[in-house]
C-alpha cells in the first residue's frame, strides 16, 4: 500500500502541477513525490504518460479524466512505460488495456523518440544539489544508494522536446529537517549524476527555481 504523502511532498506536488500544462506528456517515476504530483494533476486536461515505470496512482489520474491525450507520440495509448510496479488491481487494470503500451527501454528512454514528443515534462528526483546546479542522485555520504537509471535520458529528452521541461523535485532537507539537501558545493568524492549544464527546473517545498 502506498505510504502516506507528507505535507512537504504535497507542496512539491502542487508546485510541479503549477508548471505542468494541459496537453503535456509527463514522465514521473514511483514513490511518494511521484504519487503526490499525480494526485495534484487531476484537474488537468489532455495529459498522457511516457515513463520508465508507473504504479497504482495513474489509475486515479485516468479515472479523473485528466489523461486524454491529443496529438503526440502515443496517440492511442495514454500511458507508455517499460514496466509496471504495483498492486494486483494495477496489473488487472492494465492487462490487454489499449490505453497502456509497454515498450522496451530502447524506445521509452530513447532521446530521438523523446525529442519528438511535444511538451514532454520529465520529473525526477535527487539526494542533494549544490549552488552551481550539480545534482547528486546516487550517494548518501559515502554510501551508494542507487544507480544512474533513466534520469539523464529523460532530462535531456525533455530539454530537447518542443515546449518540454526538465524538472528535478525533492524536499529541501533530510533527516527530519536536520540536514540540508541544498549545499554550497558537493563533497569531493560524491558522484555528480547531473551536471550543471543539464539542470533546468528545481522544485522543493519552498517553490520552483528555474536555473
Amino acid at each position: 500500500s502506498p505510504s502516506k504523502i507528507s505535507e512537504v511532498e504535497k507542496k512539491i506536488g502542487g508546485f510541479a502541477s503549477d508548471i505542468i500544462f494541459n496537453g503535456a506528456v509527463i514522465q514521473v517515476g514511483i514513490g511518494n513525490i511521484a504519487a503526490a504530483i499525480l494526485k495534484e494533476l487531476k484537474g488537468k486536461k489532455n495529459l498522457s504518460i511516457h515513463t520508465g515505470t508507473f504504479s497504482d496512482e495513474v489509475i486515479e489520474l485516468l479515472e479523473s479524466g485528466a489523461l486524454e491525450p491529443g496529438e503526440g507520440e502515443s496517440k492511442s495509448s495514454r500511458m507508455t512505460a517499460t514496466e509496471l510496479i504495483g498492486s494486483r488491481k494495477l496489473y488487472e487494470y492494465c492487462h490487454q488495456n489499449p490505453l497502456v503500451a509497454l515498450r522496451p527501454i530502447d524506445y521509452t528512454h530513447n532521446i530521438s523518440v523523446l525529442s519528438r514528443i511535444k511538451g514532454f515534462v520529465s520529473v525526477t528526483s535527487g539526494i542533494e544539489i549544490d549552488l552551481s546546479g550539480q545534482l547528486n542522485a546516487e550517494m548518501r555520504g559515502e554510501t551508494l544508494m542507487n544507480g544512474l537509471g533513466g534520469q539523464l535520458d529523460f532530462l535531456r529528452g525533455a530539454a530537447a522536446s518542443p515546449g518540454g521541461k526538465a524538472v528535478i523535485a525533492f524536499p529541501s532537507t533530510a533527516q527530519r529537517g536536520e540536514v540540508s539537501r541544498i549545499v554550497p558545493r558537493l563533497d569531493s568524492g560524491t558522484s555528480i549524476t547531473v551536471g550543471r549544464a543539464d539542470i533546468d527546473y528545481v522544485i522543493t517545498e519552498y517553490g520552483v527555481a528555474q536555473l
